[in-house]
């Protein structure tokens, strides 16, 4: 049985969210750790070669970073800890150490993307009916497709134009 890449990246980033709200920027997450958490999550313990091979294939695949050998971070993690890192720099100071810290605190929460629907439409399909003939014309001659989230904004921009909120 294969541990499934999602559910190690899951996980990994639930331990690095506790570790980061507690203030430790510099997060330590062994395949051990994982393992103990997907075995306390999913309720059937994998095995240890299972997970490292896992993290192997997210590490190739650039989602997770290997930071030292054996102790693995997230790429949101790792952002957090460069971030966190930052000073601010004013012409007057002479050493960079002095500078005060750009972000005092960080507190994470992860959770799934939304992600948009991506479904095409065909452009005719998106044009309004009070988009003059001629300029529907040219759009139904397109023989390009956009996506749903683009038809909207076009649609709210001919509101916009016919009621004459972009004229001078």
């Amino acid at each position: 049985m294969c541990v499934p890449y999602w559910i190690v990246s899951k996980r990994l980033e639930v331990l690095e969210a506790h570790q980061l709200n507690l203030g430790l920027y510099t997060t330590r997450v062994t395949a051990e750790d994982l393992r103990c958490a997907i075995a306390e999550a999913e309720g059937t313990p994998s095995p240890l070669a299972k997970v490292e091979a896992a993290l192997r294939d997210l590490v190739a695949q650039g989602e997770v970073i290997e930071w030292a050998p054996g102790l693995f971070r997230s790429r949101i993690a790792e952002t957090v800890r460069c971030l966190r890192l930052l000073r601010q720099r004013l012409w007057w100071q002479k050493d960079l150490s002095e500078a005060p810290l750009l972000v005092e605190g960080i507190r994470v929460e992860f959770r799934q993307r939304r992600r948009s629907k991506r479904d095409a439409v065909s452009v005719s399909d998106a044009i309004p009916n009070e988009v003059p003939p001629e300029v529907a014309r040219a759009f139904q001659e397109a023989t390009f497709s956009i996506v749903k989230v683009q038809a909207k904004p076009l649609k709210w921009v001919v509101f916009r134009l016919s009621n004459g909120y972009f004229l001078d």
